[in-house]
Order: structure tokens, then sequence, then C-alpha cells
């Protein structure tokens, strides 16, 4: 039996396996492509896939440390969420690490919950070694923490899949309003 490493160690059919394999027991999707079609279809919404996932992914906190350099960036709000909202303080530093967009919405994420300490403290955390890195991935492209309670509030609802479209959502930086030039009298 060959097993394909990943840089970080971490064989991929392991990797894969947590990805897409079921609660309670279930074991992962499989074999032949009728049994993956009606073991799919109990779902209605890919968002339930994402949910199932991101919850078997966190159940190995290791496992998901390493999975970061393989995630899609499309994956890491919900599985940020779920982290979150679960306390996985080793797996939220590690993602504010490797945070894929320029702003990290936190305050409102920490709207309407009572703040936990552990948690608030471990994405401090991830931040503090973060702003210590000279140099750091591309993909890696964090710059702003955000702690209000009020911004970005779509954020983590687009991305949660309560909306249409996951893609519809720019980039903080491009949902900036423009400045516009002032006509000055006499100049040309």
């Amino acid at each position: 039996d060959s097993q394909v490493h990943t840089s970080s160690g971490v064989r991929e059919y392991e990797l894969r396996e947590a990805l897409i394999s079921l609660p309670h027991g279930l074991g992962p999707l499989g074999g032949s492509i009728q049994s993956r079609y009606i073991s799919m279809s109990v779902w209605t919404s890919p968002r339930r896939l994402v949910e199932l996932a991101g919850q078997s992914l966190l159940k190995d906190e290791a496992l998901a440390i390493a999975a970061l350099e393989l995630l899609p960036r499309e994956l890491f709000p919900p599985l940020f969420m779920a982290a979150f909202d679960g306390r996985h303080s080793q797996t939220l530093k590690a993602m504010v690490q490797a945070w894929p967009f320029t702003c990290l919405p936190l305050g409102v994420l920490m709207k309407g919950q009572q703040l936990h300490l552990e948690t608030f403290k471990a994405v401090l955390d991830g931040l503090d070694v973060l702003l210590a890195q000279e140099v750091r991935p591309r993909r890696w492209k964090l710059q702003v923490l955000d702690l209000r309670k009020n911004s970005h509030q779509d954020f983590w609802t687009v991305w949660s899949g309560n909306r249409a479209s996951l893609y519809s959502f720019p980039e903080p930086e491009a949902a900036q309003p423009m400045k516009k030039k002032r006509k000055v009298d006499g100049l040309s």
C-alpha cells in the first residue's frame, strides 16, 4: 500500500477521508456511483455537506491544522465558524495565521454570544504568530482583524450558505467606496 505524504507529513488519503466522512460512524462516502448518489441525496443543501465535513475534520485538531494548506479558501469561513463555535483553540490559532482573506471580521461572530476568553485568546495568539513571521506564504493575506460588531455583517452570512451565491462576496478592499475627484475651476 503506497502512501502519499503532504509536506506536513499527513497522508492525503486520511485528509480526503476526513473531509468527506459522515458523522456518527457512517463511514466515508464511497462505493459505487449509485451508493454515492443515494448517500448524497439524503441532504438537500450543499451547505449541510460542508458542515458535516467541517465537523468531521475538527474531530482531529492535528489533521484540521495540517489540512489548512490544502483547504480551498471557500471552505475557510465555514470551518472557522465551526471551530469558533466548538472552541477549537489550536485550530483557530492556525486558521488565523493561514487566513486567505485580507479581513477577518471576528466582532460579528462574537455578537450575540458570550465571549469565551480561551477562544478569543487563541485568535490573538494566531495573530501574534502571524505578525512575528518575516516571510509568509503568498496565500496568507490577513491584514485586518475587525473586532467591530456591526461591520462586515454579510461576510459570515454569505459563507455560511444563507445567500444564493457563495462567490458573490467581494474582498473587503474591493468593497470600499472610491473617492470622487473634485473639479477645480480654472485648471484643465
